[in-house]
C-alpha cells in the first residue's frame, strides 16, 4: 500500500509541477506579447520573421533617404521662390530707369547693387549642413564667385547635381547646380549681365553730348540685362517644375512604402503570434493555464489530506 501511496504522490507531484511550468511558459509568452519566445518554437516563423525584419529595414532606410530629399527639395523650393521675387524685383527696376531730374543716377544703381547682392545670397546659399545647395558634388565650394584675375562672378561648383537613392532601384537628382539657373550664355552668368549694367550706369554710358538718354550703348546693355534676368527667370521656372514633380514622387514611394511597411509588420506580427488574435488566445490559454494548475493543487491538497498519505514514512 505504501508503494502504490507513493507512486500516486509523485505522479501528482509532476502534474503540479507541469501545470505550472506550462502556466508560467505562457504567462512569459503573453509578458512578451509574442508566441515564438526562441527560433526552436517555431523555426519556420523565426526564418520569415528575419526576412520581414530586414525588409522593414529597408523601408525604414529608404524612407529616411527621401526625408532627406524632401528637405533639400523643399530648400531649394524656397530659394527659387526669393530668386523669382528678386528676378522681378530687377526686371521692374530695369524697366523704369529713366534720367532722374539732375541726372543722379545713384539711387538706381544703389538699388540694382542690392538687388544684385541679393540674387548672389540666394544663388550661394547653404543648407542647415553648411552645404552649398547650387553646388551639385561640390557642395562645400561657393558656387558663384569671382575668379583670380577677373571681376566676373562664375559658377565653380560642381559639374553633376546630387543624386538621391530614394526606393529601391530608383535615384533621384535632388536639386539643381548653379550653372543650370544662373548661367545665361556659356559660362556668363546673368551677375556678369547685371554688373554690365550697374558699371553702365555709373559712368553713364551712351549719354554723351546730351542727346536722347539712355543712348544706343547704355540701352544695348540694359537690353542684355533685361535679357539675361527673363533667361534665368525660364531656368528658375523650369527647375521648379521639375522640384514639384519629384516632391510628387517622393509623396507617392512615401505612401507606397507606408502601405508596404504595414502589410509586412502585420505578417510578422502573425507569423510570431503578436498579433491581436494571437494575444487573445494566450489570454484564454493562460486562464486554461491556471484552472489547471489551480485544480491540480487541489487534488494533491486533497489527497495529502487522506489518511493514507499519513503513513507514507
Amino acid at each position: 500500500m505504501n508503494l502504490s501511496t507513493h507512486y500516486m504522490y509523485q505522479q501528482q507531484t509532476q502534474f503540479i509541477m507541469s501545470s505550472a511550468s506550462r502556466f508560467n511558459d505562457v504567462a512569459m509568452r503573453l509578458s512578451a506579447s509574442s508566441r515564438v519566445l526562441r527560433p526552436s518554437d517555431d523555426p519556420a516563423a523565426a526564418m520569415d520573421a528575419v526576412t520581414y525584419r530586414n525588409a522593414l529595414a529597408q523601408l525604414n532606410y529608404y524612407s529616411g533617404t527621401r526625408g532627406y530629399a524632401r528637405a533639400v527639395l523643399t530648400k531649394e523650393g524656397d530659394t527659387l521662390q526669393t530668386v523669382t521675387n528678386t528676378l522681378s524685383a530687377i526686371n521692374a527696376k530695369i524697366m523704369a530707369i529713366q534720367k532722374p531730374a539732375g541726372g543722379d543716377l545713384a539711387p538706381i544703381i544703389q538699388e540694382l547693387e542690392g538687388l544684385r547682392d541679393d540674387l548672389l545670397a540666394s544663388a550661394n546659399v547653404q543648407d542647415t549642413s553648411g552645404n552649398y545647395i547650387f553646388a551639385g558634388y561640390k557642395a562645400d565650394v561657393k558656387p558663384f564667385q569671382k575668379v583670380q584675375g577677373s571681376d566676373d562672378i562664375v559658377y565653380q561648383g560642381g559639374a553633376t547635381a546630387i543624386g538621391q537613392q530614394v526606393d529601391e532601384g530608383r535615384e533621384m537628382k535632388i536639386g539643381h547646380i548653379g550653372s543650370d539657373i544662373f548661367n545665361v550664355e556659356g559660362q556668363d552668368t546673368v551677375f556678369k549681365k547685371l554688373d554690365a549694367l550697374i558699371g553702365a550706369l555709373k559712368s553713364d554710358a551712351g549719354n554723351g553730348g546730351g542727346g536722347a538718354w539712355p543712348g544706343e550703348d547704355l540701352k544695348a546693355v540694359m537690353d542684355a540685362a533685361r535679357s539675361a534676368v527673363r533667361k534665368t527667370e525660364d531656368n528658375v521656372g523650369n527647375a521648379q517644375v521639375v522640384s514639384g514633380l519629384n516632391l510628387q514622387l517622393l509623396d507617392h514611394l512615401d505612401a507606397a512604402g507606408v502601405s508596404q511597411h504595414e502589410g509586412i509588420t502585420d505578417r510578422l506580427q502573425q507569423g510570431l503570434g503578436q498579433d491581436t488574435g494571437s494575444q487573445i488566445a494566450l489570454v484564454t490559454e493562460l486562464s486554461l493555464s491556471k484552472v489547471a494548475m489551480d485544480s491540480t493543487m487541489m487534488v494533491f491538497q486533497m489527497m495529502n489530506e487522506l489518511s493514507l498519505f499519513n503513513k507514507i514514512k
